[in-house]
Order: structure tokens, then C-alpha cells, then sequence
């Protein structure tokens, strides 16, 4: 049982968040090399033939090759021994790849500080492709420290040489403000760049802008056609564009079926945030079909590609067992680890809204994972960890977590014991909607030194459970 009758945190319906924008893997985009020109016509075998010769610009395609599985069966491992052979004869291209592939991770052991190290040799070297993989790389804290000024001077020089990527992202830090206030208007001069250049992504957000009338005049069928051309060119984030435009009537008529489709494109792309807007479709928005297995699975792939929200609802929908199998709390503990535990502080404009369902659902994912450090449960036991993501989901105004830092206070469990601070907090959160609050707020104080004890759970096969 819970510390003090504790209660489990109820998990947030999935289609109210069906409307909310989401936060995707990365704040920035990180670029991916276009395939060739050529490439249907890539003669593999004469590449081989020469790599086996000593070609280092041989050996570096073929490996690129390999990479992206153009024209030849994907296949990590001899992308990676082959880039790394030419990234070591200073290839570029190749020392370019090889970071790319080491911070994607993608069939190979993720490695984000040899990715920047192999990055930064590529860019040191003009490859505008590189600086912007570092500029990503760094705004995210990816393989170095967290730096913004860092990200944006990376992503600054790639954008002037003309890489769409860093010219995407350009946008995306003036639009958000990141060293400063929002500029949509200089913003959409950079998506501009980059869109006239065929650049998905900066179709997409120039798209947004003209939807919503921000630095450009509000118009919609502008937006639409803007996602129409990125998403039949292939682009992920296009395809899930004109899906949601299909949803919400944006500059055409509100159409169910073209919207499900074309978020399933999307998704099958791996498009994290198609997957979880797929997700809250099928767990009952109106007028779209109602598939509850559906829903659990498209939104376990979500959280797998990296949405935070996503994530958030796995791990409490794993706690509860209201979604999936049942009740499963170290899969609970995976999950909310990805959404809250180990993200870097967001910089302005990238912060998740606490007042919308998705900063809800963030909420409950720190209150979740706090109570598991708290009792030890399938993760190790850290009382003062627990209380700090309690504190974080207090500070976001969940009632819960209020109620909960409450009683850390009452009896002093991970933070120093304060009857006063405790009393408070049971005021707010009651007043925030709590039952269990307003329940203990008709009690006496508890005498000092009163605290109840806790009652370890045992995690059923986890080398975690308590002896």
C-alpha cells in the first residue's frame, strides 16, 4: 500500500490531448543526406570493387550506401566499418555520415560524443551538413553540454551555407525566441529559404505560420498547400501536416478518412507525433472508428520514437492498467523515465504548457515516477528524487501532487518535516479539486515524530525488489 493511504494518480483520457500540440524528439531537426541523384543508377558492385582496392571516395558511398540502404539492403554495421575506414583517411562526407549514424543510433551502438567529435572534423572542414547535425546535437545537450548560444551559432553558420536543415532551424529558434523575443517574421524568411529549396519540414512550419497569421498574413490555403507539397514529396512531418488539416478543415473541407490515411503515411514514416495524434483517434475522438488495442499500440510506438506525451501515457497507462496488458510497473518505470526523467531543462517557447493535457499528462508522469522512487518500486529507491519530481509536479499545479508533497512534508520523507508547509499544501491541492485533501485537511496535525512507515512493494522479478 501507499505511504499514508497515498492513491494511485487517475490516467488522463487519451482524446482530450487529441488537439494539443505534442513535443517531439529534439528541439531541433537534425538533418538526414538526401539520397543522390543518381541514385537508381549507384553501380554497387564497381563500388565494392574499388573500396576493396583502397578507394577512400569508393569506400565512403558504398558505406553511405549502406547507411540509407540505397539501392542495396540497409545495413549498419558495414556502413559503420566502411565510413569509419574513410572517415580515418579524413573523408569528409565520410566523417559526416559516420556522425550521423552514431548519433542516430539506428542499428548500431548510439554514440553522441564520437558523433559530435567525427561531426565537428566534417565541419571544421566546410560541411555545412555537419555544423548543422552539432547545432542539433548541442541544443539538445546530445553528446556535450546543453548550450544554446553554442546550437545557435552551429546552426547560424550551416544556414548562411545555404543548408535547408539549419535553415529549418534557424527558423524554429526565432519563431520560439530562444535568446531573445519571437520573431515570426525573420523566422518565415528562414522557413522561405529553406522551403524554396523543397525542404519538407520548412513547408510544413512556413504552413503553420500562414494557418495561424503569425509574421504572415492568415492564409489557410496557403497553409494547405503548403503541407500538400511536403506531404506528396514523401516528407513525415508534411504527410502528418495535411492529416490534421484533413481533421480540422484548414483550407479544405473537414474529411475523416483522408485525415487517417494520411497520418497513417506518416506514421508508417515513424512520425512520433502521426503515431500519437493516431493514437488519440482511435481511443474515441468523434466521428473516427474506435479501436482500443489500436489506440495502446499506435501509442506505445509514439513513446518509442521519442514523444514525451506519448511516453507520459504509457507509463501511467502501465501503472493504472487501464490500457495494454495490465498492470505492469516496471514497464511503467521505462516509460516514465523517457518522458520526464532524464530530459534537459527546456529552453523558452520548448516548455510544455502545465494548464493544456499534455503538460497534464507530464504532470502525472512526474507524480507517477516520484512515488515509484519514493517506495523503491522497480527503480531505486531515492526518497529525496522522489520528492523532487513531486515538487516539480506541485509547482505545475496538479492537485495531486500537491495532496502528495503534503504528506512528504507531514512526515518527513525526502525533505525535512514542516507541519506548517504541509498544512498549506493540503489547503491548496483541496482547493485545486483534491478529495483526499479536503479529507485531511478535517484532521489533527499527526504528533512529531508520527510518521507512518512505508511498505516496500515487491517489483515480481525485478533485482530491485526489497529482500
Amino acid at each position: 500500500m501507499r505511504h499514508g493511504g497515498w492513491r494511485r494518480a487517475a490516467l488522463l483520457p487519451l482524446v482530450l490531448l487529441a488537439s494539443t500540440p505534442v513535443l517531439a524528439r529534439g528541439y531541433l531537426t537534425r538533418p538526414d543526406t538526401p539520397p543522390p541523384a543518381n541514385a537508381g543508377a549507384l553501380d554497387i558492385d564497381g563500388l565494392r570493387a574499388k573500396a576493396s582496392r583502397g578507394d577512400v571516395n569508393a569506400t565512403a558511398e558504398l558505406g553511405t550506401a549502406y547507411a540509407h540502404g540505397w539501392k542495396i539492403a540497409r545495413d549498419p554495421m558495414e556502413a559503420l566499418r566502411l565510413l569509419s575506414r574513410a572517415a580515418n583517411q579524413k573523408h569528409v562526407a565520410a566523417q559526416r555520415e559516420l556522425g550521423l549514424l552514431l548519433l542516430r543510433g539506428e542499428g548500431v551502438a548510439r554514440d553522441p560524443k564520437a558523433a559530435v567529435e567525427w561531426l565537428g572534423d566534417a565541419a571544421a572542414a566546410g560541411d555545412a551538413e555537419a555544423a548543422a547535425a552539432i547545432g542539433a546535437a548541442t541544443a539538445d545537450g546530445d553528446g556535450t553540454a546543453q548550450d544554446w548560444a553554442e546550437a545557435v551559432k552551429w546552426t547560424q553558420e550551416a544556414a548562411e551555407a545555404g543548408d535547408p536543415t539549419a535553415q529549418t532551424n534557424m527558423g524554429v529558434i526565432l519563431e520560439k525566441g530562444v535568446l531573445g523575443q519571437p520573431d515570426p517574421v525573420q523566422a518565415g524568411y528562414w522557413y522561405q529559404k529553406a522551403a524554396d529549396r523543397g525542404h519538407g519540414p520548412a513547408q510544413v512550419r512556413l504552413g503553420r505560420l500562414y494557418e495561424r497569421g503569425a509574421g504572415v498574413t492568415r492564409d489557410p490555403d496557403k497553409a494547405f498547400a503548403l503541407y500538400r507539397t511536403a506531404a506528396e514529396r514523401g516528407d513525415p512531418e508534411g504527410e502528418r501536416a495535411l492529416g490534421l488539416a484533413y481533421m480540422t478543415g484548414t483550407g479544405v473541407a473537414v474529411d475523416p478518412k483522408a485525415a487517417v490515411n494520411w497520418l497513417r503515411r506518416a506514421a508508417d514514416d515513424g512520425d512520433a507525433d502521426a503515431e500519437f495524434r493516431l493514437a488519440t483517434i482511435y481511443d474515441g475522438e468523434p466521428g473516427y472508428p474506435h479501436d482500443q488495442l489500436e489506440s495502446w499500440l499506435y501509442m506505445l510506438r509514439a513513446a518509442g520514437h521519442g514523444n514525451k506525451v506519448a511516453a507520459a501515457m504509457a507509463g501511467n497507462g502501465y501503472m493504472t492498467g487501464a490500457y495494454g496488458s495490465g498492470q505492469d510497473h516496471a514497464k511503467a518505470a521505462d516509460w516514465l523515465i523517457e518522458a520526464v526523467g532524464k530530459s534537459n531543462p527546456a529552453p523558452p517557447g520548448f516548455g510544455e504548457d502545465p494548464a493544456s493535457d499534455a503538460g497534464h499528462a507530464l504532470s502525472l508522469a512526474r507524480l507517477e515516477l516520484g512515488l515509484l522512487k519514493l517506495d523503491g518500486d522497480c527503480v531505486p529507491r531515492d526518497p529525496a528524487a522522489g520528492a523532487k519530481l513531486i515538487q516539480e509536479a506541485a509547482n505545475r499545479g496538479l492537485p495531486e501532487a500537491l495532496y502528495h508533497l503534503g504528506m512528504l512534508y507531514r512526515d518527513g520523507l525526502g525533505v525535512d518535516r514542516d507541519d506548517a508547509r504541509a498544512t498549506d499544501l493540503f489547503r491548496r491541492a483541496g482547493e485545486s479539486g483534491s478529495g483526499q485533501a479536503a479529507a485531511m485537511m478535517g484532521h489533527a496535525t499527526p504528533k512529531a515524530g508520527a510518521a507512518r512507515a512505508m511498505i516496500w512493494r515487491r517489483c515480481a522479478g525485478s533485482a530491485l525488489a526489497p529482500r
